[in-house]
Protein backbone atom coordinates (compact mmCIF):
# COMPACT_ATOMS: atom_id res chain seq x y z
CA UNK A 1 0.00 0.00 0.00
CA UNK A 2 1.45 2.99 -0.66
CA UNK A 3 1.73 5.79 1.82
CA UNK A 4 1.96 9.45 1.94
CA UNK A 5 4.68 10.45 4.84
CA UNK A 6 4.92 14.10 4.37
CA UNK A 7 4.35 16.67 2.24
CA UNK A 8 5.86 15.79 -1.32
CA UNK A 9 7.04 11.92 0.08
CA UNK A 10 5.35 9.20 -0.27
CA UNK A 11 6.52 4.86 0.31
CA UNK A 12 5.51 3.27 -2.21
CA UNK A 13 5.01 -0.59 -1.33
CA UNK A 14 6.70 -3.46 -3.66
CA UNK A 15 3.66 -4.46 -5.05
CA UNK A 16 2.87 -0.93 -6.17
CA UNK A 17 6.52 -0.50 -7.32
CA UNK A 18 5.74 -3.84 -9.47
CA UNK A 19 2.01 -2.24 -10.80
CA UNK A 20 4.29 1.32 -12.19
CA UNK A 21 7.56 -0.90 -13.29
CA UNK A 22 6.43 -1.47 -16.49
CA UNK A 23 4.24 1.90 -17.51
CA UNK A 24 6.89 4.12 -16.30
CA UNK A 25 9.53 1.98 -18.60
CA UNK A 26 11.97 2.33 -15.40
CA UNK A 27 14.17 -0.82 -16.82
CA UNK A 28 14.77 1.26 -20.02
CA UNK A 29 14.94 4.68 -18.48
CA UNK A 30 17.87 3.15 -15.91
CA UNK A 31 19.93 1.75 -18.70
CA UNK A 32 19.78 5.01 -20.54
CA UNK A 33 20.32 7.45 -17.23
CA UNK A 34 23.56 5.11 -16.33
CA UNK A 35 24.33 3.80 -12.66
CA UNK A 36 26.40 6.86 -11.85
CA UNK A 37 24.13 9.75 -12.33
CA UNK A 38 21.17 10.59 -9.54
CA UNK A 39 18.61 9.29 -11.99
CA UNK A 40 19.89 6.27 -12.28
CA UNK A 41 20.52 5.10 -8.64
CA UNK A 42 16.55 6.57 -7.71
CA UNK A 43 15.70 4.17 -10.77
CA UNK A 44 17.67 0.84 -9.63
CA UNK A 45 16.23 1.41 -5.93
CA UNK A 46 13.06 1.21 -7.38
CA UNK A 47 13.83 -1.76 -9.15
CA UNK A 48 14.96 -3.30 -6.08
CA UNK A 49 11.78 -2.21 -4.26
CA UNK A 50 9.50 -4.13 -6.87
CA UNK A 51 11.53 -6.77 -7.37
CA UNK A 52 13.37 -7.93 -4.15
CA UNK A 53 12.30 -8.39 -0.58
CA UNK A 54 13.12 -6.17 2.33
CA UNK A 55 14.90 -9.97 3.63
CA UNK A 56 17.33 -10.08 -0.02
CA UNK A 57 18.30 -6.67 0.58
CA UNK A 58 22.39 -6.15 0.90
CA UNK A 59 22.27 -10.48 0.50
CA UNK A 60 22.67 -10.20 -3.08
CA UNK A 61 26.39 -11.27 -4.64
CA UNK A 62 27.70 -9.29 -6.82
CA UNK A 63 26.90 -10.95 -10.05
CA UNK A 64 23.53 -11.13 -8.92
CA UNK A 65 23.27 -7.61 -9.25
CA UNK A 66 24.80 -6.86 -12.05
CA UNK A 67 22.39 -9.51 -14.05
CA UNK A 68 19.94 -6.53 -13.61
CA UNK A 69 21.37 -5.20 -16.56
CA UNK A 70 21.14 -8.31 -18.94
CA UNK A 71 18.35 -8.85 -21.40
CA UNK A 72 18.48 -12.64 -20.37
CA UNK A 73 18.35 -14.14 -17.06
CA UNK A 74 19.29 -17.94 -16.37
CA UNK A 75 17.61 -20.61 -14.39
CA UNK A 76 19.73 -20.28 -11.44
CA UNK A 77 19.08 -16.48 -11.09
CA UNK A 78 15.52 -16.77 -11.22
CA UNK A 79 15.42 -19.41 -8.85
CA UNK A 80 17.50 -17.45 -6.47
CA UNK A 81 14.97 -14.68 -7.25
CA UNK A 82 11.84 -17.09 -6.64
CA UNK A 83 13.52 -18.59 -4.16
CA UNK A 84 12.29 -22.08 -5.82
CA UNK A 85 14.28 -24.79 -6.65
CA UNK A 86 16.05 -24.91 -9.96
CA UNK A 87 14.29 -27.87 -11.13
CA UNK A 88 11.26 -26.36 -10.42
CA UNK A 89 11.95 -23.33 -12.77
CA UNK A 90 13.46 -25.45 -15.58
CA UNK A 91 10.39 -27.60 -15.43
CA UNK A 92 7.68 -24.40 -15.75
CA UNK A 93 10.39 -23.55 -18.95
CA UNK A 94 10.07 -27.23 -20.06
CA UNK A 95 6.33 -26.83 -20.06
CA UNK A 96 5.39 -23.12 -21.32
CA UNK A 97 4.62 -21.88 -17.91
CA UNK A 98 8.02 -19.97 -18.25
CA UNK A 99 8.68 -18.26 -21.27
CA UNK A 100 12.37 -19.22 -22.21
CA UNK A 101 14.84 -20.41 -25.11
CA UNK A 102 16.69 -23.17 -24.86
CA UNK A 103 20.68 -22.73 -26.08
CA UNK A 104 21.99 -24.84 -24.98
CA UNK A 105 20.66 -23.72 -21.00
CA UNK A 106 18.00 -22.18 -20.46
CA UNK A 107 17.44 -18.45 -20.89
CA UNK A 108 14.65 -16.18 -20.28
CA UNK A 109 13.91 -13.02 -21.15
CA UNK A 110 14.06 -9.63 -18.52
CA UNK A 111 10.19 -9.47 -19.22
CA UNK A 112 8.76 -12.48 -19.23
CA UNK A 113 11.75 -13.87 -15.91
CA UNK A 114 10.30 -10.13 -13.69
CA UNK A 115 6.62 -11.60 -14.40
CA UNK A 116 7.51 -14.91 -13.03
CA UNK A 117 9.39 -13.58 -9.79
CA UNK A 118 6.46 -11.15 -9.18
CA UNK A 119 4.14 -14.22 -9.28
CA UNK A 120 5.67 -16.62 -7.93
CA UNK A 121 7.78 -15.93 -4.95
CA UNK A 122 8.01 -18.16 -2.25
CA UNK A 123 7.90 -16.76 1.22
Amino acid sequence: MTQRIEEGSIILSPADMRIIYGPLRIRENRARAGSTTRLGQILTEMSICAFHSPADRGKESRRDTASEERDYWTVRQVSRATRRAERTVRLDCQEGRLPAIKNPTWLIRDDDARSYIAGNRST
